[in-house]
């Protein structure tokens, strides 16, 4: 069972049932009912609960709402792949939806922070600079790792922190080696490599970073050091290939592919590259730019380890790329012309629209809000759609999207420096279950 309730309200455990206790929160925490304007409790008349499990039938219930309610849905499995949806609805609605998860797994609960659709709020409890100063992690590798944000290095320091997804705060390390720092300070680039590690290029080493090891153990080892291709350092541009390991590329002519049990395969590109942009579309791995001279795009056949260049000409040397589906959208400085690429990995290029600015993150792209690169029904050209205001505009942004829609973003810089918080953003529309 899965028994809702208001962030201030008890939640009382029926008999003979195992429950895991659901909070509905602000992204501080607070009660939504009782918040204040615009969280009003005059505004929200019922609460509208969707809960599917491993993609099957659809829950739903609706409740009148009071000052405090409790919620129970009977769901037929602890074990399941669990996605949720929830909607306060009102004359100023609010939603959210938390990541999926397995209940069994939620061992200290969930909260689900509910905002207003279209809008991002900082989550106090993700800070991850120091509150008397506006020093950050610069630098720092970000990535998921189920349902939990890993946050290694950064200038300055070797720390690393972790962000529970699920409770909506920082894990605590309740023993030395919970969360052992990586071997030396300073940025990293980082990514997930299967379900529990993430692959890590500093500028003087590359290691895997396993999170499921319990230190306690003996020999236990969390930190595993790799040998990848010559330069190999902290702007390399990786690449996760879900279920079959990581693409690393660059600086220089090196590419290597790790594998999921961290066996390492080293190739060299047509031309070197620094910090090229990376995809991978039907099996092979489409590779833009990072190069001032040659060929500006490549394709690698990751099963063969081999790279056919590909003779293209006006696309600019370090493009920031987006995806729409299949069309990749190259984009210049801001109110420059554009590139599109279609039908790769035979690649065709033509002309796109102007550059918006932004930082871009797959299909996202981060900067005064969060948008997703979409293609227009009637033409065909990738455009941008409005997904949230961000609460603090920021460049550099790292984006850890949801399959709700939802996304966490933050750190990144803004006209003062560094930032070090982070912001959750609650779409125009949440994907339906």
């Amino acid at each position: 069972m899965l028994v809702f309730t208001a962030a201030l309200a008890a939640c009382v455990e029926p008999p003979g049932a195992a429950v895991t206790p659901i909070r509905v929160v602000t992204t501080d925490w607070s009660n939504p009912l009782t918040h204040g304007d615009p969280f009003a409790l005059g505004s929200f008349d019922a609460l509208t609960l969707r809960v599917s499990q491993d993609d099957g039938p659809i829950l739903e219930s609706r409740t009148a709402l009071g000052e405090t309610f409790d919620v129970g849905v009977v769901i037929d499995s602890r074990l399941a792949d669990t996605r949720i949806r929830v909607l306060l609805d009102g004359e100023r609605p609010l939603h959210g939806a938390p990541p999926r998860f397995v209940p069994q797994a939620a061992y200290g609960g969930v909260r689900i922070a509910v905002g207003r659709p279209g809008a991002c709020e900082v989550v106090p409890s993700y800070a991850l600079a120091a509150t008397d100063e506006r020093i950050a992690r610069v630098g720092a590798g970000v990535l998921r790792v189920s349902t939990y944000v890993v946050v290694l290095g950064g200038e300055g320091t070797d720390r690393v922190d972790l962000l529970d997804l699920l409770l909506i705060a920082k894990v605590a390390p309740e023993q030395p080696g919970d969360l052992e720092p990586i071997p030396s300070q300073g940025p990293v680039a980082a990514v997930g490599l299967g379900e529990t590690q993430a692959l890590v290029v500093s500028d003087r080493e590359a290691f895997t970073y396993d999170l499921a090891v319990d230190p306690r153990l003996p020999d236990a080892t969390r930190i595993t050091g790799l040998t990848l291709h010559e330069g190999s350092n902290s702007q390399s541009t990786l690449l996760e290939r879900p279920g079959r390991g990581v693409f690393v590329g660059g600086p220089g002519a090196g590419f290597s592919l790790v594998a999921l049990d961290s066996t390492v395969l080293s190739r060299s590109f047509a031309v070197p590259r620094t910090r090229p942009a990376l995809v991978e579309i039907d099996d092979r791995i489409v590779v833009v730019g990072g190069n001032d001279s040659g060929p500006l795009v490549e394709i690698v056949d990751p099963d063969r380890a081999t790279s056919t260049a590909l003779g293209l000409e006006g696309i600019a040397p370090n493009p920031r790329m987006l995806r729409a589906g299949d069309v990749l959208w190259l984009l210049g400085d801001e109110g420059e012309p554009s590139r599109v690429l279609r039908s790769c990995p035979a690649c065709e290029l033509e002309p796109g629209p102007v550059s918006p600015a932004g930082t871009p993150h797959d299909d996202l792209l981060i900067g005064d809000a969060v948008y997703r690169a979409v293609l227009n029904a009637d033409t065909g050209a990738p455009e941008l759609e409005l997904v949230a205001t961000l609460a603090e505009p920021r460049s550099g942004a790292f984006a850890i999207p949801y399959e709700s829609g939802m996304v966490l973003t933050g750190l990144g810089s803004d006209e003062d420096g560094p930032r070090g918080d982070v912001e959750l953003c609650f779409p125009l529309e949440l994907t339906p279950l």
